[in-house]
């Protein structure tokens, strides 16, 4: 069981008071900008303007913190924009965890001082000029501003997770065309797929986001806006054709099965051309 020391519990009561003195001041309606509306309740700092959002880099966890604010564009019109004021690794966290929560903590403090200089501007109805820095901070802001309460590092990077990048399943490309056809006809496209010679025809497979979801097309197919694109070059020139949705019922998956189906049809029938 742990327990905290009455040192402690005052220490952190004085700063909560502090976060509630320094920074509660809500800007004038429409002028302050708060963030992206993420309303889970571990991200929240307790102090308006000051993010915390949580990142994936280099296939492991990053908590970054970030400064919300309004500015005023070369439009002359006012602009949300976020300024970043720091980070930490969940390695770092691992390896060093109080020097983690002191660096994480001054991140949060320097947000809070870029925030509290913005709405020096909001309170006589005005806007900074610029995306603002702390180094655009004045001193005494940054001197007067306190440190917030240390937040829960160790719940935060246990609230989400690193996503698994999703392998090619293999494709054997010994199989005759016959049958890497029928093999490449039953591939379902929700997956990644793996670069494959057809017919001559290197297939090489990029995603697109589309229907609200990730598809893996090869180069030779591309997606409009109500159809697919197939492109096949040949000794001849090029054969295009187009899948419409409106053909298959309006239904995006038939219409992209179709496509793809089409394209190795193509594929099959034509040989590449020689350079």
């Amino acid at each position: 069981m742990t327990t905290t020391s009455p040192t402690t519990k005052r220490s952190r009561a004085t700063s909560q008071r502090r976060a509630s003195d320094h920074g509660r001041h809500n800007p004038p309606a429409g002028t302050g900008y708060g963030g992206p509306n993420n309303r889970d309740p571990i991200l929240d700092t307790g102090i308006p303007g000051v993010v915390i959002s949580r990142s994936i880099k280099r296939g492991g966890k990053l908590l970054v913190v970030s400064a919300a604010f309004r500015f005023q564009s070369a439009s002359g019109k006012p602009t949300p924009t976020m300024r970043y004021a720091g980070s930490i690794r969940e390695t770092v966290f691992q390896k060093k965890p109080g020097m983690a929560h002191t660096r994480f903590a001054m991140a949060l403090r320097d947000a809070w001082a870029i925030r509290r200089y913005a709405e020096q501007f909001y309170e006589r109805d005005d806007y900074p000029s610029r995306r603002l820095h702390i180094t655009d901070v004045p001193r005494d802001i940054i001197d007067n501003t306190p440190v917030p309460p240390p937040m829960d590092l160790e719940t935060l990077f246990a609230s989400y997770d690193v996503p698994t990048v999703e392998q090619p399943a293999p494709i054997d490309t010994l199989l005759d065309p016959e049958q890497l056809a029928v093999r490449l006809q039953g591939q379902p496209l929700s997956q990644p797929i793996p670069p494959v010679t057809l017919n001559g025809h290197r297939l090489t497979f990029h995603s697109l986001y589309v229907f609200g979801r990730r598809v893996y097309v090869p180069e030779q197919m591309g997606r409009g806006r109500d159809h697919w694109w197939l492109t096949v070059h040949t000794p001849t020139g090029p054969v295009r054709d187009e899948i419409y949705d409106e053909d298959c019922g309006d239904d995006p998956d038939h219409s992209l099965r179709e496509a793809w189906l089409y394209l190795i049809s193509l594929l099959r029938a034509h040989r590449p051309p020689t350079y």
